[in-house]
């Protein structure tokens, strides 16, 4: 049976967000034992992030402005990723992510309706597939910057996209 490059990216999406958000609450968890923070659950939050994103596609710009970011296999705790940058609001997951596996990826997916998605684009997931991925994401510092091709996952159209970001 035939998966679309959707399809089959889906697990790994889902992974590396998970895995990532794993990481930062274990991060925020170490950072409150040195500061003193009590540790129970009735008191004890999810990392916030900072920092901002924005990626404009399809004649929108979908803005976000808590983001958290990961450099390097250490923080993103994965030997093949060096970069992952995550953002939700309103339901819509934003996605960037550097992986020596996987190549290039940016992905923007509606998470709170998966089975009649409001949003769903991608850029690198078919061009990984087919082989014809480049190194489309920028670092300069804390700065990720993206200019690609996107696909449409509910149209089926491609447009050119730019995703601009600061991490915290």
């Amino acid at each position: 049976m035939y998966r679309s490059a959707d399809a089959r990216a889906r697990p790994l999406r889902a992974a590396v967000a998970f895995a990532f958000f794993l990481f930062l609450g274990a991060v925020a968890c170490a950072k409150g034992e040195e500061e003193g923070t009590p540790q129970s659950g009735a008191t004890q939050s999810r990392p916030t992030g900072s920092g901002s994103a924005t990626l404009e596609v399809g004649g929108r710009s979908y803005l976000f402005d808590r983001v958290l970011c990961a450099f390097g296999p250490e923080e993103t705790k994965r030997e093949d990723t060096e970069f992952v940058l995550s953002a939700i609001k309103d339901g819509v997951q934003l996605d960037a992510t550097i992986s020596t596996r996987f190549g290039h990826v940016v992905t923007l997916a509606d998470i709170r309706n998966s089975e009649n998605p409001s949003v769903g684009w991608s850029a690198g997931e078919v061009e990984r597939v087919t082989g014809g991925a480049g190194e489309f994401i920028r670092l300069d510092g804390k700065r990720v910057s993206a200019t690609a091709q996107f696909t449409d996952r509910i149209a089926g159209v491609t447009e050119e996209g730019t995703l601009s970001a600061a991490c915290p």
